[in-house]
């Protein structure tokens, strides 16, 4: 498994230094949206809450159709416990997806994209309704494991340099082994600018 995650990290740091001149026009995006986060829980009863992600997008086009995204950006996650603490956890999320566009018009498309996410975790809030109270830790003060990773999966429409996608992330690592089997389960909805030419 070790090997694997390494194995993906490598790739996903040769792509975003991969000379222009390989893929042809290389786009740069910003990215804001909400998230809507929760976890599977064995036998465990959870609710979702919402959060937020920001960042950027590198866009290799390899056709008028195919491009290969990646970025770098904030997106909280979390889950409602069910005993009045909410729970969230801040990643820097590492998208690499394949994208699928169609054009509808010279102004406006539809696209599918498909791929996979690394996640490092960054900090930790935990939110207590029963004594409204609200604690910041350091990653490393909780039983959290840093590192999340799974395949995502959305689709989106763009008009011109604006774009607004779906995605869905469905976490593979075991969050927290102390309290079980725990998995990141995520829904995010983002509206992007491109900044360029509109391909």
């Amino acid at each position: 498994m070790k090997k694997s995650l390494l194995i993906s990290m490598v790739v996903i740091l040769a792509t975003l230094f991969l000379p222009k001149n390989i893929y042809g026009q290389v786009q740069f995006g910003i990215q804001v949206g909400i998230n809507n986060s929760n976890v599977s829980w064995k036998d465990i009863e959870t609710e979702a809450i919402k959060g937020f992600n920001a960042g950027a997008i590198i866009a290799f086009g390899i056709n008028n159709n195919f491009a290969l995204e990646t970025g770098l950006k904030y997106s909280q996650k979390g889950y409602y416990n069910g005993y009045y603490v909410y729970e969230y956890l801040g990643y820097l999320d590492v998208p690499v997806q394949f994208k699928y566009s169609y054009n509808i018009t010279d102004s406006w498309k539809l696209s599918v994209f498909a791929g996979g996410y690394i996640a490092f975790g960054l900090n930790y809030k935990a939110v207590d309704d029963l004594n409204n109270a609200t604690y910041n830790y350091n990653w490393s003060e909780s039983n959290y494991n840093r590192l999340d990773y799974g395949p995502i999966v959305g689709m989106g429409v763009r008009y011109k340099h604006i774009q607004l996608s779906i995605d869905y992330q469905f976490g593979l690592a075991n969050m927290n082994e102390t309290l079980g089997k725990l998995n990141n389960r995520t829904i995010g909805l983002s509206l992007a600018y491109y900044f360029g030419k509109n391909n």
